[in-house]
């Protein structure tokens, strides 16, 4: 029989080790050999032991973690790289995807009531989101349903927002060794050539100083490919299986210069699917437009770091807000975001979730 993985503290367990919680008196039963649910509770309240517990952590179970395919995705990258913000949004962008036929719905209360607070705060305050705290981070749970030829389908989404301190110091983050995919991010004011353009502004500048000095891009690639290595235990010489989306935030900025085409793909509008199909010439135009635009700037050695260090890779330019917060880190502008999907929609097709 399959195992199933708890979000929380990622232990495998098979479907006869849940335990079950009885929300009427609080106390944990353990089935009877060949009983199946409903549990009645063994504290004699007369209730029914209805929550699934994982028998080691004792976290709450939401049954479709159990009942459908689980997706487990990890965001890694650098500090300010824009991942909470990017999260925030998407998760809004992916529940409101029609062409797909996709609704999104929260699996437990905090993964609902923090993207409610992030996205109002953003959206109608301007407030952007905090640094994502050092620490093991916590799971936002989503199902994922789709209608496929006249059924609907589940998967649990499982998304996990990694602090970029973690990337500095080159510690472990648990959630990727058991990653369907990984999304890392970069921020594009790490290239030299970008900082000294002239395309940014003096507060886009500022921001990115207040963080202190960072590595180079081929530095910070090697360091999430060993973070990843280490985490997976796999040997540094074996490049990584799991599809990885490097993602190229704040493409705003770079769309104000004439380094992508009029007919560029990342300057129109739109996602990697048109009609409910997905678009693999639209996908390999942006990978290689920005793979371009790396060379063009000297980032030819940031490259090879990411062909030697991952099987499956793919380039992605994404604006989470569609415009740089002020000095006070307040959004002052309407939410424009753009492009947001396309990183997740490849590794959710990748997964085999969508078609």
């Amino acid at each position: 029989m399959a195992k199933v993985l708890c979000p929380f503290c990622l232990s495998a367990m098979g479907r006869k080790e849940v335990l079950y919680y009885c929300p009427d008196c609080g106390a944990v039963s353990v089935p009877r050999f060949l009983e199946r649910e409903p549990i009645k509770c063994k504290n004699g309240c007369g209730g029914y032991a209805s929550q699934r517990l994982c028998p080691k952590c004792k976290s709450l179970l939401p049954r479709e973690l159990m009942d459908e395919p689980e997706i487990p995705i990890s965001i890694i990258g650098e500090v300010a790289s824009g991942k909470t913000c990017y999260m925030t949004v998407m998760l809004r962008e992916l529940g409101r995807m029609l062409d797909l036929k996709l609704s999104l719905s929260a699996l437990d209360r905090s993964s609902q009531d923090q993207q409610h607070d992030r996205y109002l705060q953003l959206a109608e305050f301007g407030h952007v989101p905090e640094a994502t705290p050092l620490g093991q981070p916590e799971p936002s749970l989503w199902q994922l349903r789709q209608l496929v030829a006249g059924s609907v389908r589940g998967t649990a989404l499982v998304c996990y927002d990694c602090s970029g301190e973690h990337l500095y110091a080159g510690d472990p983050i648990q959630p990727l060794t058991i990653s369907s995919g990984i999304l890392l991010f970069v921020d594009p004011l790490t290239i030299p050539a970008v900082r000294e353009s002239g395309v940014c502004t003096q507060v886009e500048l500022s921001h990115h100083k207040a963080f202190g000095m960072r590595p180079d891009l081929a530095a910070l690639i090697g360091q999430a490919v060993s973070m990843i290595h280490r985490a997976m235990a796999l040997p540094i010489s074996k490049p990584i299986e799991v599809p990885v989306a490097v993602v190229i935030g704040k493409l705003d900025i770079l769309l104000r210069d004439d380094a992508f085409l009029p007919g560029s793909a990342l300057r129109q509008p739109g996602t990697l699917y048109t009609g409910g199909r997905f678009q693999e010439e639209t996908l390999g135009q942006i990978d290689r437009d920005l793979r371009d635009w790396l060379r063009s700037l000297g980032e030819g050695h940031a490259l090879s770091a990411l062909e030697t260090g991952f099987r499956k890779c793919r380039l992605f330019g994404v604006s989470s807000l569609g415009s740089t917060p002020d000095e006070d880190y307040r959004l002052t502008n309407k939410l424009r975001p753009h492009r947001v999907l396309d990183p997740m929609l490849w590794l959710l097709h990748e997964a085999g979730v969508l078609p």
